[in-house]
């Protein structure tokens, strides 16, 4: 142990034992954050997403409105706080951050795989 770090032996099975620190657990935890970034929304969007319909359990499909004017339909968040999808695009496409508000997008939802928008609105 190089780092002083609490350290425990784990018997893995005959006569093989394995190290951990706390330290290693921790550093593998953090790799595994940067690696899978969590797209939390903003608080005040949070509130709005909490008064719409939910689609599916625990699950709300809205449409968001990002700073420029961008906006996505189509973008599933579960427990009214994380972006986990949105349909069309393999992760992503916008930073969470960046959204200044939200609607409902059940209506969208209704035509069964129509492809989502990615549009600019506004000047």
């Amino acid at each position: 142990m190089e780092n002083g770090s609490i350290c425990w032996q784990v018997l893995l099975r005959d006569n093989e034992v394995d190290t951990l620190s706390r330290r290693t657990i921790a550093d593998q935890c953090r790799r595994i954050i940067d690696a899978y970034p969590i797209a939390i929304l903003p608080k005040e969007i949070q509130k709005v997403v909490s008064g719409l319909q939910e689609s599916s359990y625990g699950v709300n499909r809205v449409a968001v409105t990002l700073e420029d004017g961008t906006v996505y339909s189509g973008v599933f968040v579960a427990w009214r706080k994380e972006v986990i999808k949105v349909s069309g695009y393999d992760s992503i496409p916008f930073d969470v951050s960046k959204v200044v508000s939200v609607t409902d997008d059940l209506i969208s939802a209704s035509n069964n795989g129509v492809q989502p928008t990615a549009e600019k609105r506004g000047g």
